[in-house]
Order: structure tokens, then C-alpha cells, then sequence
């Protein structure tokens, strides 16, 4: 199995294991390690814990700069889940995780 392009907010390596190849993602600073080719910082989301009516938010703060370009260029899909273009104009990586900042 593999995991491309993703954000970690929890320690993945003791929950998927270590037998999947981990590339281009981001593990938070709670995480065990970080595998080599990967990220290990604190992603800035706009709300990432449960509250209110609609739950946890998990898109990227504007003034992220730890998920910000850390996605796979090669293998990524062409849009975020709000549509938006990945990479997002003037830049040659996407965003890791399902959220593009434009």
C-alpha cells in the first residue's frame, strides 16, 4: 500500500504501519518519525478538532507553510475537493492533503 500526498494528524506509522511506502506526506510534530522523503511539521488548518454544527474543518489556513507545496507533483489529482487546481497558479508542487491554498 501506499500513501502519497497526504497530512498525518495523528501518529500514521503506529496506526497504518510501516510496511506502506509513505512519500510527499506531512506527520505532525506528535509523530513518532517522519519516513525520509516526508514532512514533519505543524499544519496551520482553519479547524481541526470537532465543534459546533459542522464538525471539524480541515482546510489549510492561508498562511500555512508546512503542507503548503509539500504534495506529490507527479501523482496528484488535477483538482482539491473544492475544485480548485492543483498546483494552485504560480506553483510547481501541490499542497499535501485534499486542500489547495489559491
Amino acid at each position: 500500500m501506499s500513501a502519497y500526498g497526504n497530512i498525518f494528524l495523528a501518529d500514521a506509522l503506529s496506526a497504518v504501519g510501516t510496511t506502506v511506502s509513505y512519500a510527499f506526506n506531512v506527520f505532525t510534530a506528535a509523530s513518532t518519525a517522519a519516513p525520509s522523503g516526508n514532512k514533519q511539521c505543524t499544519v496551520a488548518l482553519v479547524a481541526p478538532t470537532p465543534g459546533g454544527a459542522n464538525g471539524p474543518d480541515y482546510h489549510l489556513r492561508p498562511a500555512d507553510t508546512c503542507a503548503t507545496g509539500a504534495g506529490d507533483p507527479a501523482n496528484r489529482p488535477a483538482t482539491d475537493i473544492d475544485g480548485d487546481a492543483r498546483p494552485s497558479p504560480g506553483s510547481s508542487a501541490p499542497d499535501a492533503g485534499a486542500d489547495e491554498i489559491s
